[in-house]
């Protein structure tokens, strides 16, 4: 992630873009998967690229300056991991389909002001695509 973006958005896209199809629920975390897989290869993975999206972020004014990066890229993360675990125990797609909800709903949250009102209508766009 060399030029993140926004990454409020990219982080909302990621959750969003997570498949509700049972035989893919049934293989985990793609995210978890795909970071287990590169930590021991790729010195980004295991640093954290999610928080040094967020300070890049801040830097260029679309994430608030008061957000810990690191606090809220471990809890993202928490977060989905868990939507995805449960999903799979539950064997129940609604588990995530509320985790799509929430955690995007979260990182909007960490917007600065200015950026909210973006944020919030590629929620929305991307919820009605479901």
């Amino acid at each position: 992630m060399d030029n993140p973006g926004d990454p409020i958005d990219a982080l909302a896209g990621i959750v969003q873009s997570t498949s509700l199809r049972a035989a893919d629920l049934q293989c985990g975390s793609p995210l978890n998967n795909l970071a287990q897989e590169m930590s021991p290869l790729d010195e980004g993975f295991r640093k954290g690229w999610i928080a040094a999206a967020l300070r890049e972020g801040q830097k260029r004014g679309v994430v608030r300056s008061d957000v810990d990066p690191n606090e809220t890229a471990t809890f993202v993360i928490a977060a989905y991991e868990g939507y995805i675990s449960l999903t799979k125990n539950a064997q129940d797609v609604r588990v995530l389909q509320s985790g799509k909800r929430s955690i995007p709903t979260y990182c909007e949250k960490q917007t600065c002001p200015a950026c909210m009102a973006t944020a919030a209508l590629a929620i929305a766009s991307a919820m009605s695509a479901e």
